[in-house]
């Protein structure tokens, strides 16, 4: 029994007509609310559209609609938007951290002396940069510390 499930070919018209009715319905009802009692003029505010858009709003459950009265009495005014300077300010509590997958910590590869160093605390670093030249304990031999990537020294603790 492999069928796959299919609406009946006699339910097919009803559920059409069904939508159909549904549809015609809902634009009797709003069109019916339109037109009731209020006209424009009699707000002494707006404009037929802006009435019409009201309405239509105070019919959706999920929404408020306000007279021309109650929004000069609660302060709305109604602007066209652009760009503008914002000016808000919050103080908020935190910590501003580095992105730890962005930082490169730098150590030497071998115990040694610290002959120089080429960078100072918030200089920018480019990728292969000179940091550092370390003299070896073993060897004897200088080698160079070079930026493993592009960004900020941040910390340098140098001994």
């Amino acid at each position: 029994m492999n069928r796959k499930h299919r609406m009946p070919r006699a339910c097919a018209p009803r559920f059409v007509i069904a939508a159909m009715f549904n549809l015609a319905s809902l634009i009797a009802l709003l069109v019916s609310g339109c037109g009731e009692g209020d006209s424009p003029g009699a707000a002494g505010v707006g404009s037929e559209p802006a009435a019409e858009a009201a309405t239509a709003i105070a019919a959706a459950p999920d929404r408020v609609a306000l007279t021309p009265e109650q929004q000069r009495a609660a302060g709305i005014a109604v602007e066209t938007a652009g760009p503008a300077a914002l000016r808000e300010m919050r103080p908020l509590a935190g910590r501003i951290v580095a992105n730890e997958d962005a930082l490169a910590h730098m150590a030497p590869r071998f115990p040694g002396i610290v002959r120089s160093v080429h960078k100072r605390l918030g200089d920018p670093v480019a990728k292969g940069d000179l940091l550092a030249v370390i003299e070896s304990n073993e060897s004897l031999h200088p080698y160079e510390i070079r930026a493993q990537l592009a960004g900020v020294v941040l910390e340098r603790d140098v001994a």
